[in-house]
């Protein structure tokens, strides 16, 4: 579904309030009318997948629009994981084509949206990537154990001198 946006100058990304429904109406009922913050629906972007977003990226947070140089609407294509799935597959097919990784759940390169906080899909590009027709077969990396984490998986790599002790 798309959806029209409250887009800063720090370019982040907020959803219009209920009843709201373009820019002029938003600076006339919330931000003029405000003395201080206003709780808005913020559109996370660690994933870097803008204009696409899943429901899941929505935060509710308190923003001071009197600190805001500029203001403009834009519009994102708001949607389920199912959908983010489907839409964005053609562009991580191309993306993921040939990596080592693609496919691995131990690096999170199963699922389309596993792979949101390593591929930026407008630069078309992935961190992680490395292209199996760089290595010999026999030297193709092997994923390794993650270690226990509170924070997520880390992974222990060993250099080649460390496997021959």
């Amino acid at each position: 579904m798309i959806k029209k946006v409250i887009k800063t100058n720090e370019l982040e990304q907020y959803l219009y309030p209920d009843g709201i429904a373009n820019l002029d109406q938003f600076m006339e009922e919330v931000v003029n009318k405000s003395a201080g913050f206003v709780k808005m629906e913020y559109l996370n972007n660690d994933a870097e997948t803008n204009p696409f977003f899943v429901h899941d990226d929505i935060k509710s947070v308190y923003v001071n629009f009197n600190n805001m140089t500029t203001l403009e609407e834009d519009e994102v294509m708001l949607m389920s994981d199912a959908e983010f799935e489907d839409h964005l597959a053609p562009f991580t097919d191309e993306i993921c084509e040939n990596c080592v990784f693609d496919g691995n759940p131990d690096t999170g390169c199963d699922r389309i949206i596993s792979k949101r906080d390593k591929i930026n899909i407008l630069e078309e590009s992935c961190f992680l990537f490395a292209d199996i027709r760089d290595f010999d077969e026999d030297e193709i990396p092997e994923i390794p154990a993650p270690l226990d984490s509170d924070r997520g998986k880390i992974f222990q790599f060993k250099r080649k001198d460390e496997d021959e002790d």
